[in-house]
């Protein structure tokens, strides 16, 4: 793993991003969050009594840190999906 230096918009942060199988470069904001966009969809046609409970406020302690994030999220993508746009390559 290694310390991807800023996510867009978040001034002054730091986090720990994951590299993938063989390839131990650090991911882009912009993939991990459609990795974890994949990930949720999937659960949610796949195992919808599982989403159901996980998403329960009141059954399940997943379910505020997931809509924290999600919530954050609405917040940071338009940033970060511009940040990917005009970045030099």
């Amino acid at each position: 793993m290694k310390w991807h230096p800023r996510f867009p918009g978040a001034e002054g942060a730091h986090y720990l991003m994951p590299g993938v199988g063989s390839n131990q470069d650090v991911l882009v904001p912009l993939m991990v969050w459609w990795v974890i966009l994949y990930a949720l969809s999937h659960v949610a046609r796949y195992q919808p009594a599982a989403r159901t409970n996980v998403l329960d406020p009141v059954r399940s302690t997943l379910a505020a840190p997931i809509e924290a994030g999600l919530a954050w999220t609405r917040e940071i993508m338009p940033t970060v999906i511009l940040h990917e746009l005009v970045r030099d390559r």
